[in-house]
């Protein structure tokens, strides 16, 4: 009996400790990006759609047993928030006494101030936010690295006032104004740890110099600190931490699931599992063609047995290959000519692109099954136009059997390129990712469509061919 009592007392704080985040209909938000916490850390890459309920509000239930920061992007409004255990969240559109609007948003809660705040600060005012520290480094002739750290600390505590000031008067709670200051220094920390590359690479500090920077700023900021694991940059944190400490310390490459980050062994194993996560995540969606990643993720999953990166990778078939062949069509004449000698009286949505380029590849994640069947209800064929020189066509033609990509393939050459840049981009810089979309008369809806990666992409679809 006494044992089942305690299980049960164990059950309900677990339910206890659900923190709600409730976006109200008020808002009337055209899409809502919501980044769950992956593993007890912070994930600000992948993020899940969501969509009202019948009484045309959203709710958010995040079971954690410790603050931790969430990202929410409400119809192109990014938000930040802290979430302790037992938050209840308001996100609406009416003010309240002591708010004030985030892009037309107003936030409502134990700590609505403090989320309000700290938004207003560092992402709203992104050029500015780290004047403070940027003055000392620019002020210092670096002959006292004492002097330097001793000034950038008293600016470090000068940007934490404010959650002082807060805490003092009961406008946060106490626990909110531990991790915000956790959260903030780690903020003004990485700029500190980029303003010290920049010095040395410059030739303005030494090598000893820049080390006794960066040991300073690991000494104050203390990665190691559990608190640490719910600041949005712990990823590039801990990254960067355990890069220093390999070169001082024997590491068992053989343990590495991706040979760039073979420091990650280093880590302790509730830390590494989504650190090994999300690289794995960045490396199959920046160069899906990098790696054998399903024999990858074998290794991850064999390593780590469960987790929410697995549930999501599992869930998504994140790493199955499509095997189709690709449809590769030799075109070089002008860009109307390819739309009425190949694709005539058919509907295209053309993607632009290049091998060389990132962010393209990263689009490329969204080209699901589901995506297709989407498409195919439309009757709208897929054209993948690369912008690769022509003597590139070897590589380009095995990076799109390796990427599995459904639809045709155009590798431009000069003349239609020349026509794409004149009209697609009105001949200016070829600035991809580009998409267009044309009827199937031949007309050209958009040449700067949505990514597919844009919640409003379907609707923009379905308004171009819904009459």
């Amino acid at each position: 009996m006494r044992r089942f009592l305690v299980f049960l007392f164990l059950i309900n704080s677990l339910v206890a400790s659900a923190a709600k985040i409730v976006i109200t209909q008020s808002l009337n938000a055209q899409s809502v990006r919501y980044y769950q916490p992956f593993d007890n850390f912070p994930n600000v890459n992948i993020p899940v759609n969501l969509k009202p309920d019948a009484m045309g509000q959203i709710l958010i239930t995040l079971n954690t047993q410790a603050p931790t920061i969430v990202k929410l992007v409400i119809s192109e409004t990014l938000i930040w928030l802290i979430v302790e255990p037992n938050d209840q969240i308001s996100i609406h559109k009416t003010p309240k006494v002591d708010n004030q609007p985030l892009g037309g948003v107003f936030i409502d809660g134990n700590n609505a101030i403090g989320h309000t705040y700290y938004n207003k600060i560092y992402n709203y005012n992104p050029i500015d936010k780290f004047d403070g520290v940027r003055g000392v480094f620019e002020k210092s002739d670096f002959r006292e690295i004492s002097k330097l750290t001793d000034q950038l600390e008293r600016e470090l505590k000068r940007e934490l006032s404010w959650v002082d000031s807060l805490e003092k008067v009961k406008k946060v709670t106490a626990k909110y104004a531990e991790y915000m200051r956790v959260e903030l220094s780690s903020v003004l920390g990485w700029e500190i740890g980029n303003l010290c590359d920049s010095n040395y690479g410059k030739k303005k500090i030494s090598f000893q110099q820049f080390n006794n920077i960066k040991n300073w700023l690991f000494g104050y900021i203390k990665p190691l600190d559990k608190r640490m694991y719910s600041c949005g940059l712990a990823p590039v944190y801990y990254y960067t931490y355990y890069e220093a400490i390999a070169k001082k310390s024997q590491v068992d490459s053989t343990k590495a699931i991706i040979p760039e980050a073979s420091h990650y062994v280093l880590m302790p194993t509730d830390m590494a599992k989504p650190m090994w996560g999300n690289l794995l995540w960045v490396h199959k969606t920046y160069a899906p063609t990098q790696y054998d990643y399903q024999k990858l993720y074998s290794k991850y999953k064999s390593t780590f047995g469960d987790g929410d990166y697995i549930k999501f990778f599992d869930s998504t078939n994140f790493f199955i290959k499509n095997e189709s062949k690709p449809s590769i069509i030799d075109f070089n004449q002008d860009f109307f000519m390819l739309l009425e000698q190949k694709f005539y009286k058919k509907r295209v949505f053309i993607d632009i692109w290049a091998t060389w380029c990132a962010p393209c590849k990263a689009e490329f994640l969204h080209y699901n099954p589901s995506f297709y069947e989407f498409m195919k209800e439309f009757k709208i064929d897929m054209v993948y136009l690369s912008i690769d020189k022509l003597e590139h066509r070897t590589k380009w033609e095995k990076e799109i059997e390796k990427l599995g990509l459904k639809g045709y393939h155009v590798l431009a050459g000069d003349a239609l390129q020349a026509s794409i840049k004149e009209i697609i981009f009105d001949e200016g810089a070829m600035a991809i990712p580009r998409y267009v979309l044309v009827d199937e008369n031949g007309k050209i809806i958009s040449t700067d469509f949505k990514r597919l990666s844009d919640p409003m992409f379907k609707k923009e679809i379905e308004k171009a061919f819904i009459k």
